[in-house]
């Protein structure tokens, strides 16, 4: 997977783009880097740092303590991020990140101002940390500052921020607690945009919070879909 064009330097490529990319190992260890956006972006072992980012110079937006190894530098080259127990699914959101072991147990690390990291104690992790779920988690992903994970039982959970409706929840406050999405049962898979998630079931796709593109398969005019809504395909 690649991104066909190039940005000459930092302050020309999208933020969106400047996130940490987490790979699954075959221990219990997870690995994440930052690429430098002077190069191009491709799924593979990063190089050196271009010569124009400074070892004290940030390449791209703020870290945000993702890296889960007590550090607060960014790094280009592969970091190791210690783990209680085998990695069996890592994912990465905006500002933080997190891995799910064989016993469905979650773990996450980074940025947690909106509780998206699962914890309403501190602000940020530089190690992993256990969400306490309750429940088995059968898979995760995350967007911009929330989080929406997949119970074994086919049910789906958000936390974290909640301003354009990524929680499915009435109002906007956010959430560190995970809370559940109603209307959805026996879901398949998920997948969270930077600020809208789709939910695939048996039944078909269902998509809720940003619209303003029409990412929920709604009219643009409905800028928040607060409830999951079905997405018909012609």
């Amino acid at each position: 997977m690649g991104i066909p064009t190039r940005w000459p330097c930092a302050s020309a490529a999208p933020w969106w783009l400047a996130g940490p990319w987490c790979r699954r190992s075959r221990g219990p260890t997870a690995w994440v880097w930052r690429t430098c956006p002077h190069r191009p972006f491709r799924w593979r072992r990063p190089r050196q740092p271009h010569s124009r980012c400074r070892p004290t110079a940030r390449c791209g937006p703020g870290a945000w303590r993702r890296m889960g190894n007590w550090a607060l530098k960014e790094s280009a080259l592969p970091v190791r991020v210690q783990l209680p127990a085998r990695a069996v699914q890592v994912a990465a959101g905006d500002t933080h990140s997190f891995a799910v072991d064989a016993q469905g147990r979650l773990w996450a690390w980074g940025s947690n101002q909106y509780g998206q990291a699962g914890d309403g104690a501190r602000r940020y992790f530089t190690q992993p940390v256990r969400v306490r779920t309750g429940f088995a988690v059968a898979q995760v992903d995350a967007g911009m500052f929330y989080t929406v994970a997949l119970s074994r039982q086919g049910d789906v959970f958000a936390w974290g921020w909640n301003g354009m409706g990524q929680l499915a929840q009435d109002g906007a406050a956010f959430s560190a607690k995970p809370l559940r999405v109603q209307g959805l049962r026996g879901v398949l898979q998920l997948a969270a945009g930077t600020g809208h998630v789709l939910a695939r079931t048996d039944a078909g796709l269902f998509a809720w919070g940003d619209n303003r593109s029409s990412a929920c398969g709604a009219f643009p005019s409905v800028a928040v879909q607060a409830r999951p809504h079905p997405i018909a395909f012609a």
